[in-house]
């Protein structure tokens, strides 16, 4: 009895022991399924944050590009107006131009009406721009007592200093008027009183090089205040030389080395003619001599002021410019041409011109050689520290003797 009821305690226990493995296997295989089933779930929830994430991205990327052609768009629009407003600028800049323009063109055909009617009868030729000419109106009164005092040294001329003057070196930069204007005068008050000027001859350089080397005008000039008369009977001999040449119209509009003695010529010589030469610079006497014999034979019967329209020192300081001017100086007291015809522009703008002048002179009675007064642009202008000036002679040629 004992053994079968250790058998049934044997077989107890190892039911229960079978129980105890089946509920740790199920046991296990419940926490492997939760764990599996946390892990999808975990997943599943990273997959729509990375999808989120993703949508986000996509979303902000939408909105840079359409924040981005809003703005070209707005840029564009921009400009569109700005070229606009600026074509509207423009379009009334240049109809307010056009119309000024229009007003002055009235204003210039009044005065060249006025200029006609001054017991002038050459009719006034529509191509000459009138604007082109400084009014005398300025010089009528004299020299400026301003201008005297600026110019350290100057003295204004005296008539009574010269007995007869045959020709002149003066500027024709319009700052040195006061050189100008006091050479025209003082030589009318002696010639109005001695020997009226049958002729004026007025020699300068050709500034643009424009056409060839020797070039005569065959044209009047019209200042504001009456007509400059060239002598074209004398002009028409003149073209039959080799030599001689008619200046073309955008010569004589342009060549400021005759236009700014005009207006002078005009008021204080209005009934003495004049022939206007200009000559190319080449820095040499090339064919000078034979031009200035050429035109002498068809003047020499003629009473002649001889004018030559020369600037002196040009683009250096005022220091630098006397350096320069006192050798200038003693050349034209001797009347060097030689070497004056080797100079550069940091002594003189035409040698040639001044070459053709004494070539004219020494045809002439003797004359004595009178430097009157000299002077510089920062000078005149009052500012010594101008870094390019340009320097005046006056010079004149007078047949009193000594």
């Amino acid at each position: 009895m004992k053994q079968g009821l250790r058998y049934k305690n044997s077989t107890i226990s190892l039911t229960f022991v079978v129980i105890l493995a089946f509920v740790a296997v199920a046991c296990n295989s419940y926490s492997l399924q939760t764990e599996r089933s946390y892990e999808s779930v975990r997943g599943d929830a990273l997959t729509v944050k990375i999808e989120n994430e993703i949508n986000a991205a996509a979303v902000e990327e939408t909105g840079a590009e359409e924040t981005k052609a809003a703005a070209e768009a707005e840029a564009e629009t921009k400009a569109e107006a700005e070229a606009e407003t600026k074509a509207e600028a423009e379009a009334e800049t240049k109809a307010e131009a056009e119309a000024e323009s229009e007003s002055e063109s009235a204003e210039e055909a009044a005065t060249a009406d006025e200029v006609v009617k001054m017991d002038r009868t050459t009719p006034i030729q529509d191509e000459i721009d009138t604007r082109a000419f400084l009014s005398s109106k300025a010089y009528k009164l004299g020299i400026s007592d301003k201008y005297k005092d600026i110019i350290t040294g100057y003295e204004p001329l005296d008539e009574k200093d010269f007995s007869f003057v045959r020709g002149g070196i003066i500027p024709h930069h319009n700052i040195a008027n006061i050189f100008i204007a006091d050479f025209y005068q003082m030589v009318a008050k002696i010639s109005k009183d001695v020997n009226p000027y049958d002729l004026i001859i007025i020699i300068s350089p050709n500034h643009y090089s424009i056409g060839p080397r020797f070039q005569i005008v065959g044209d009047d000039y019209y200042t504001y205040d009456g007509i400059v008369e060239s002598d074209m009977d004398l002009v028409s001999r003149l073209l039959y030389y080799d030599d001689m040449n008619r200046a073309s119209r955008e010569m004589i509009d342009n060549e400021h080395g005759q236009l700014v003695h005009m207006p002078y010529i005009e008021h204080y010589f209005p009934d003495t003619k004049v022939l206007s030469i200009v000559i190319k610079e080449l820095r040499d006497d090339e064919g000078i001599t034979r031009a200035v014999e050429e035109i002498y034979s068809e003047v020499k019967d003629f009473n002649i002021l001889f004018i030559a329209s020369i600037d002196f020192s040009h683009y250096l300081s005022l220091e630098s410019a006397n350096e320069k001017d006192e050798f200038t100086r003693d050349y034209l007291t001797n009347n060097n041409t030689y070497t004056m015809m080797h100079l550069s522009n940091d002594y003189i703008d035409s040698p040639s011109t001044y070459k053709m002048f004494i070539e004219f002179l020494n045809r002439q009675n003797e004359t004595k050689t009178l430097i009157t007064n000299h002077s510089n642009s920062a000078i005149i202008m009052e500012d010594v520290r101008m870094t390019e000036t340009t320097s005046y002679f006056q010079v004149i040629f007078d047949e009193k003797s000594y």
